[in-house]
């Protein structure tokens, strides 16, 4: 936390883009490409990798892409494979059918062959499931784990999705402190913050960030009051310079007046204020001077011919002073009122971030925001063992949606890869313009930043997913065309033409394109140009054309104009009346789109339109609408809740009415359920009607009965089938029953852990409260798809659809920055920085506010470019409209030309009719509900005749050796294993407890997890071990403590290091040095089981058999190793084994330990192990040599370990050969050589 500083920044003149072509594209040094909206971003992604894996000769798992959700590295995931595949097929075929990307590479690279680049791309297909293809957060996570020893991180933390009960936990504990500190007891009440979980609601965006948080200090309020002061001072200088000639004649006049009536006013004053060049506080002057008495008493000694007009001047210029200034006054006044309570509300969101980050280290967790501010914090400190190692494994990096990065995001990328080194490339993807997650810590002004920084920039200017007309729409709006005094295909020439002269400049030339004929608005700030966009007759909306017989027109704007309606009508005067009124045209018109108009050699269907929102609350108004007017809808998102759906509700009153029969308030709840399927009607007679009233009890109790019996699954299904009812029309039945089924499911998983009923209701009501806070969400249908989509403009970014209407974008808000709000989170242009700052400062609230209009600027655009055939647009210049993006963008161009924004929208149409339509909102509209008719289509199943055995599989090494075993990737297989059979073995009965505990699985568990869950340099945690007891040994829980001093034992077991001739422990290896679990997996290409015995064989020196049914292996290799730890810069793999030898210490040797690993084949396990520790320290080391980094083999059998034992007792090792390493070579090396396997 600090207090604002204030700096001054310089700006630097904008790079020239030139058009992107993956051809030329060189690959190296740092890149920006510029992918407007619909220019096919991802097309060429695709052929970027397949350019980088040919010329650049790596390995698809060595090319990092990141992108910014799930949903986008599925897609490039998909995406890219497809590409491979077609080029594969290529490959193959004629040379006469290659892609012109694939022939420049063979003209331009003599030592790149067709037959190496399909080997290449084959193998590229083969490991696309280990394509480093990340989000963000899942790449800082991956490399914060995998990267432990160089991060100085624990090995074991896992990544959470949601920290917040983690700092509401914390608050909670820290409320209760604060109850002996008056001080901060006064603070939190002064500022509202009276309860944990309203300082969590208030705070929650500083609190899960990593923004530096400003706030004002007693010392530096003057200074931002002064700061703050200039800024409006300076903003009235016309003003005041116009007053100041208008009072300089009658200063000595006014003077004498005011020395007249013994006030101490200095005339003088006003008039140097207003001639000033720096800002002073002459508030109090003003208000006596410029008092309505005294103006009216100074003037008429004036001696002036009208005095009204010098009257109306004087209190019109206080006016305007004093409206300026009023909420600065406001501001300055509440913050130095609180200054002392915002002091202590600073200091305690440092202390509750320190707080929650302990907590979250003490429970081995990480949130995302953690993994990218710590890797990020690595990076920057220059780790330079780290940056090599992210350079050797991710030799080039692609980072797509770039606009949405941030500062510590892009500070890892800038450093990883430097911009001269020809070694490395960094290539950055992105639109300025689709800007749009600020809320969520996006941050254009890191990617202008970028823009600076990079030595290379691209556009790419062709829209290959709309048609012309829809084109030119946008084009025009954003580019703030003055239509009709430039026209379209004025611009669409000079368009062309500017991109044919680009062509054929470099980035050396760049500067000598054609000028504009007349230059764009500068709508979207920042120096973020808008470019005319290119239409194509290749877009694929060209392939099914709208025909429309009303309007061929791409963009039509709808609008409700306040001149046609009423002052008194309810949609005047009620904000949500005119939003239903709005959805209702739109209604209408989608009734007339879906009869009427084809797309293609159809009619337009529901699913080609999407209702484009900006929140919930409207779609939810839409879709009410539009059932009424029997249209289906569907609101998508991916965070909906479960628990916020009304089935949810319905379904929490029908548990606790089943439950709670007797109470009549919960039973009358449960009578008007759908659950409980009466008919509607009955229900206001039913309370007068004793006989009904008991016959409904008896039903509910049945119901409470069966619940208890079969569980609350098998009573809500024999609900479904039996009881319920579908009330009103019936079009979200599909959506209705599946909620309630998805309910049923979740309430029986909780079953199965309590399985009190009363237990299960207060499961519900407490999720009811959390909504969508909670961690349950609706499951998309397929019938979904066939339905309208409603939107918000968010969730849309990265689809399209046929037709988007956007209907409520100029309802803006009364204040884009709610009275509630404690704090600004703002980028400072003068500092250069994203923060926060406690308080509410105008200068930074104007800041934050400017800020938040250009970002709705950008929503808007996102919005309009998802369309493809058609977007409509609606306006209304009724409430709150001039906070609007489309009212800015419209008003821009209308306001030079002396329109209003209604004007110019029908201007707009009049002389522009191929690209716009207009249509006026009646204040009222009566839309008729639509009946459809069912489809008599029969449909039947499709035989399918192709082979089902695939011979791809996952193996593990229990698989290899064992008939039918289905390999869990996340099973973790500890179980107490058999002895060999030994004559040896001692049978005496001993009452020690490593020889006495339970035999078995449990036993491996409960061993396994302990020792992977401790820090083996401090004493074990009881609790640690209680709590194992409790998971795999129940039964023997009062053996903790004698457990404790049997691992006490195996940690103190001397263990030899035969590369110093020296002992050391397990007890004296930090968790730094000490790696827990890792999961790993590799390919299997040509290994056999014959490979295999060949390996084992030359391992042992003698001859081997695998008993195993598997023969060739074909697919991936997976497992989990106990533990990997370092010595003295080796490294080794150790496996822990509870099996039972015998009664005795001394049936622990080394004999019987060879013994037991030989007859079970775990040399075939640890050489498995060593391969993988092989390739992960071969990829992370520099200059990695086996001879002198791998340590070897360590089976710990914990049975015979303590330091009472002979030496070496209970301890199995082994060595691993340049012999060794050239056979684990041989048997699972890939063709093309060594590749990188995950661990």
């Amino acid at each position: 936390m600090t207090d604002i500083t204030l700096s001054s920044s310089s700006q630097s003149a904008a790079p020239e883009f030139l058009p992107l072509d993956v051809k030329t594209l060189p690959l190296s040094n740092r890149h920006l490409i510029e992918a407007s909206a619909g220019t096919g971003k991802t097309f060429n992604i695709t052929r970027i990798a397949i350019k980088v894996l040919l010329v650049k000769k790596i390995s698809i798992t060595q090319l990092l892409i990141v992108t910014f959700t799930k949903a986008a590295t599925q897609e490039l995931r998909a995406r890219i494979a497809q590409t491979l595949q077609e080029f594969i097929v290529m490959l193959e075929g004629e040379p006469s059918a290659w892609d012109e990307l694939l022939t420049h590479i063979f003209e331009n690279e003599p030592d790149i062959t067709a037959e190496s680049s399909l080997k290449r791309l084959k193998m590229a297909v083969f490991e696309m499931d280990e394509a480093a293809i990340f989000t963000i957060n899942s790449f800082c996570g991956r490399m914060l784990t995998q990267s432990s020893f160089l991060t100085h991180q624990p090995f074991d933390q896992a990544i959470i999705d949601d920290s917040e009960s983690i700092y509401i936990e914390v608050l909670q504990d820290w409320f209760l402190q604060q109850q002996s500190n008056p001080e901060m007891r006064s603070a939190l009440h002064d500022m509202g913050l009276e309860t944990p979980i309203k300082y969590f609601e208030t705070y929650k965006n500083i609190l899960l960030s990593t923004l530096p948080v400003d706030f004002p200090t007693q010392a530096s309020l003057a200074i931002l009051a002064q700061y703050s002061g200039q800024l409006i001072f300076d903003s009235l200088v016309q003003q005041r310079t116009v007053f100041a000639k208008i009072l300089q004649p009658h200063v000595p006049q006014i003077q004498t007046y005011f020395d007249t009536k013994k006030k101490d006013i200095v005339v003088d004053d006003v008039l140097d204020w207003c001639n000033a060049f720096e800002f002073s506080d002459i508030s109090a002057t003003l208000s006596v001077m410029m008092h309505g008495t005294a103006i009216k008493g100074y003037v008429k000694t004036l001696g002036v011919n009208d005095p009204d007009v010098l009257i109306d001047s004087f209190k019109g210029f206080h006016d305007l002073v004093k409206k300026r200034f009023a909420n600065n006054t406001k501001r300055f006044s509440e913050l130095a009122e609180n200054i002392e309570s915002i002091t202590l509300i600073a200091d305690s969101l440092n202390t509750i971030q320190t707080l929650a980050s302990k907590e979250k280290r003490r429970n081995g967790v990480l949130d995302h925001s953690d993994t990218v501010s710590l890797f990020s914090q690595q990076i920057v400190a220059g780790n330079a063992q780290l940056i090599n190692s992210i350079q050797m494994q991710y030799p080039i990096a692609l980072i797509d949606e770039f606009q949405d990065t941030d500062a510590d995001q892009y500070a890892i990328f800038q450093h990883v890869y430097p911009i001269n080194d020809p070694r490395f490339m960094l290539l950055m993807i992105g639109d300025p313009k689709q800007a749009i997650y600020g809320f969520r810590g996006g941050d254009v002004f890191t990617y202008l930043k970028a823009v600076k920084d990079a030595k290379h920039h691209w556009s790419m200017d062709t829209n290959y997913r709309s048609t012309a007309s829809v084109v030119n729409g946008y084009n025009a709006l954003f580019y703030g065309l003055e239509i009709p005094n430039h026209r379209i295909d004025d611009m669409q020439k000079w368009a062309g033409s500017r991109a044919k002269q680009q062509t054929s400049i470099s980035h050396d030339n760049a500067t000598s394109v054609i000028a504009q004929p007349t230059p764009e608005h500068g709508l979207f700030d920042y120096g973020i140009q808008y470019n005319w966009i290119l239409a194509t007759p290749k877009a694929k909306a060209n392939n099914t054309p709208l025909l429309d017989s009303m309007s061929q027109s791409g963009t039509h704007f709808f609008a409700l104009s306040a001149n046609q309606v009423d002052p008194e009508h309810p949609v005047a005067k009620d904000k949500f009346t005119a939003i239903k009124l709005m959805s209702q045209w739109v209604a209408q018109e989608v009734q007339r789109l879906i009869t009427s108009v084809r797309l293609g050699d159809r009619l337009v269907a529901p699913a080609d339109i999407a209702i484009l929102v900006n929140n919930r609350a409207q779609g939810q108004i839409i879709k009410k609408v539009f059932a009424v007017s029997g249209l289906n809808s569907v609101i998508l998102s991916d965070r909906t809740s479960i628990f916020a759906s009304n089935q949810a509700t319905n379904m929490y009153r029908f548990l606790n009415g089943v439950l709670n029969y007797n109470q009549d308030r919960a039973f009358k709840a449960l009578l008007g359920t759908d659950l409980f399927g009466l008919e509607r009607q009955s229900l206001s007679t039913i309370e007068d009607d004793p006989n009904a009233i008991d016959a409904n009890k008896l039903k509910a109790f049945d119901l409470l009965q069966r619940w208890q019996r079969d569980g609350v699954m098998a009573m809500l299904t024999f609900v479904l089938k039996t009881h319920f009812k579908i009330y009103g029309h019936g079009d979200d039945a599909e959506r209705i029953i599946s909620n309630y089924m998805q309910l049923a499911e979740i309430l029986n998983e909780v079953e199965r852990t309590n399985s009190l009923v009363t237990m299960t209701v207060t499961f519900l009501y407490e999720k009811l409260a959390q909504q969508n806070d909670a961690d349950s969400y609706c499951q998309r249908l397929e019938s979904d798809d066939a339905l309208i989509k409603i939107v918000t403009i968010h969730g849309s970014k990265g689809l399209e659809y046929p037709i988007v209407f956007v209907p409520f974008d100029s309802f803006g808000k009364e204040k884009l920055i709610s009275d509630s709000n404690k704090f600004c989170t703002y980028y400072d242009k003068e500092t250069q920085t994203k923060r926060h700052f406690l308080g509410r400062v105008p200068h930074i609230e104007a800041q934050q506010i400017e800020q938040l209009s250009r970002e709705t600027i950008r929503l808007l655009y996102v919005a309009i470019t998802r369309a493809a055939h058609r977007c409509y647009l609606g306006y209304q210049d009724i409430h709150h409209f001039s906070n609007s993006a489309i009212h800015y963008v419209l008003s821009q161009v209308a306001v030079p030309l002396q329109l209003n924004t209604n004007e110019y929208m029908q201007q707009l149409a009049a002389h522009e009719p191929n690209t716009f339509a207009y249509h006026d909102v009646p204040s009222q509209i009566n839309v008729p509900r639509m009946e459809f008719t069912e489809d008599p289509t029969l449909l039947s199943a499709l035989t399918y005749d192709g082979k089902t055995q695939s011979q791809w599989q996952v193996y593990s090494y229990t698989k290899l050796l064992k008939q039918n075993v289905q390999v869990d990737l996340n099973e973790k297989s500890h179980g107490d294993d058999k002895a060999a059979a030994s004559l040896n073995v001692n049978k005496s009965v001993s009452d020690e407890i490593r020889f006495t505990l339970t035999k078995g699985a449990g036993a491996g568990e409960l061993l396994h997890k302990i020792l992977e869950k401790s820090d083996f340099t401090e004493a074990f945690d009881e609790d640690v071990v209680k709590q194992e007891f409790k998971t795999h040994l129940v039964n023997d829980s009062e053996h903790a403590d004698a457990v404790i001093e049997w691992l006490n034992e195996i940690v103190r077991t001397p263990l030899h290091n035969p590369h110093h001739n020296a002992s050391f422990s397990l007890q004296q290896l930090t968790q730094r040095q000490t790696l827990r679990e890792p999961q790993f997996y590799f390919p299997l290409e040509n290994t056999s089981i014959g490979t295999l015995t060949h390996l084992l064989a030359t391992h042992r020196g003698m001859a081997v058999s695998i008993a195993s049914v598997q023969r060739q292996l074909q697919g991936m290799m997976q497992g989990f190793i106990d533990l990997i730890f370092t010595v003295d810069g080796k490294y080794y793999v150790a496996d822990y084994k509870s099996t039972h030898l015998g009664n005795a210490l001394s049936d622990y040797s080394h004999d019987a330990l060879l013994n037991d690993i030989q007859s079970h084949q775990y040399d075939l396990q640890y050489l498995i192990y060593t391969w993988v520790l092989h390739k992960m320290l071969s990829q992370h080391i520099k200059d990695y040599d086996p001879q002198i980094h791998l340590g070897g083999v360590y089976y710990f059998y914990l049975r015979g370990m303590s330091p009472n034992a002979p030496p070496n007792n209970g301890v199995y090792y082994r060595h691993i050969t340049q012999q060794d390493i050239a056979a684990l070579n041989t048997a699972f090396a890939c063709e093309t050589g060594p590749q990188e396997h995950r661990l």
